[in-house]
């Protein structure tokens, strides 16, 4: 038996992906962000869908998702770059416990000179 899928399986895997997504399942919007933030599991890499599917599960509340979402605007990455808003979505994803986010927020600070404002 073998545990490799096939292309087919791939894109019936992605099609139902993508359905859950529309219907608002997170886990899936973030696997799609994911896939095509990189560019794997047969899906080209594509910055602006991953954006989007990373913010359709941002939008639900998703801390990871809002940390990746983040990161994306503060490097202006699939969307315009807005570092004051990608910073105050890393801060809201840190007041919340999501620890990736206070490295992100120190990584932010020493890249920038300690001026989180510009």
């Amino acid at each position: 038996v073998s545990t490799q899928s096939t292309g087919g399986e791939q894109g019936e895997q992605h099609r139902r992906n993508k359905q859950l997504a529309v219907e608002g399942d997170v886990e899936a919007a973030k696997r799609l962000g994911a896939q095509h933030l990189i560019g794997s599991h047969g899906r080209s890499k594509d910055l602006d869908k991953a954006y989007g599917y990373f913010k359709k599960a941002a939008d639900q509340g998703d801390l990871e998702a809002i940390h990746e979402t983040a990161l994306m605007k503060i490097n202006g990455h699939g969307t315009k770059e807005d570092k004051k808003g990608g910073m105050e979505m890393l801060i809201r994803a840190a007041e919340s416990g999501y620890v990736l986010s206070l490295a992100g927020l120190g990584w932010f600070h020493l890249e920038h000179s300690g001026n989180l404002t510009e």
